[in-house]
């Protein structure tokens, strides 16, 4: 699931619908208003979901 970039890029995910490689760095859904049978199991989602999450709390702390 994770690897390393080809290019020395950093981290990639590999997405298991598109079969596309998705940056660590910025995870995002490629399709995220489509169907997904392993969304609630995807590195990409719940990496997209923490940053969230992360930006909401300083956006109440500031």
């Amino acid at each position: 699931m994770e690897r390393d970039a080809a290019a020395g890029t950093g981290k990639v995910f590999r997405c298991q619908k598109s079969d596309k490689d998705v940056p660590l760095d910025a995870p995002r859904c490629l399709n995220p208003r489509a169907y997904c049978q392993w969304r609630t199991a995807c590195p990409i989602h719940l990496l997209e979901k923490e940053e969230a999450r992360a930006r909401r709390r300083a956006a109440v702390g500031s």
